[in-house]
């Protein structure tokens, strides 16, 4: 932590010494509070290096942090839901310093009424989504691999399913994946309730966190983590506003990646020993496996 502290000294200057207070935990990266204004961002692997060349960075690597730095400075252009400002970055290092959005995360704080926002996010994945693909790096893993990576996770969620939900999910890891998607956008790429914030009335988008798996794919990815963390209606909705009348296949898509990433979301908040995402996920696993979206299989 003094390492730190004297690191984020040196790229904010100012003088006087820094307050650094943990925020949580990702698979990535951890975040910490600094004075209460920002918000510092570190690579769990600091010594990850960028790929050979002709491989592309590797995920966690400088190249990454140097291209989410570009990735914001897009969509800040863009988008009409706030999203962090970079004040200061060390890509070797593994570090990226934003300025604090105002807010809490729905994750922390869900919102009592999740069709309000239909609009809000609707009209910031039309943004997004209109992007320059570009800008993200190619994510264009088959559904079948999303699958494959659940059912590797059932052994280690099973303990904390009730028999009910055991059966939900082990329905669904015995279907046929959804057709792949016709084409490709730049996403967000995990459009969680934990990279949501809102303001005090729960209504109102506040921020947009945490850009660092931002990609070009399928733009059910986004659609995804909706369903699964505000529910079925809500992200059928809101791909509806997208797509207009032939939404369908994009909420079959959505409901397949939400029904993958609430098992990811769970196996991770058991290995992490972080109680809200698996409070999160239990709580919304009967909503997420028994949506109305048509099943494939």
């Amino acid at each position: 932590m003094r390492e730190l502290i004297a690191v984020v000294g040196r790229l904010l200057g100012g003088g006087g010494t820094r307050v650094l207070t943990p925020l949580g935990a990702g698979t990535d990266h951890l975040a910490y509070d600094v004075d209460g204004e920002f918000v510092l961002r570190v690579r769990r692997d600091r010594q990850a290096a960028d790929g050979p060349a002709g491989d592309g960075p590797a995920v966690n690597g400088p190249a990454a942090i140097r291209r989410e730095i570009r990735v914001l400075d897009a969509v800040a252009r863009v988008s009409p839901i706030p999203v962090p400002e970079v004040v200061a970055a060390a890509p070797d290092d593994g570090l990226l310093v934003v300025r604090r959005l105002a807010g809490t995360s729905l994750l922390d704080q869900p919102c009592p009424t999740p069709g309000r926002l239909v609009g809000q996010l609707a009209d910031f994945l039309h943004a997004v989504h209109s992007l320059d693909a570009g800008l993200g790096e190619p994510d264009e893993q088959p559904l079948a691999a999303y699958l494959a990576e659940a059912v590797a996770a059932l052994p280690r969620i099973t303990p904390v399913l009730s028999a009910d939900q055991h059966r939900l999910v082990v329905d669904f890891l015995s279907r046929t994946p959804p057709p792949e998607p016709p084409a490709t956008v730049f996403c967000h790429a995990d459009l969680g309730a934990e990279h949501l914030l809102a303001g005090a009335d729960r209504t109102r988008l506040t921020g947009v966190l945490d850009w660092s798996d931002a990609a070009r794919t399928d733009p059910a990815r986004d659609l995804g983590r909706l369903y699964r963390d505000l529910g079925p209606s809500p992200a059928a909705r809101t791909g509806a506003r997208l797509t207009g009348t032939g939404a369908g296949d994009l909420v079959a898509r959505a409901a397949f990646h939400a029904r993958c990433a609430l098992i990811e979301d769970l196996d991770f908040g058991l290995t992490e020993g972080d109680h809200r995402y698996v409070a999160a996920a239990l709580a919304r696993l009967h909503r997420t496996f028994t949506g109305a979206p048509p099943e494939h299989g």
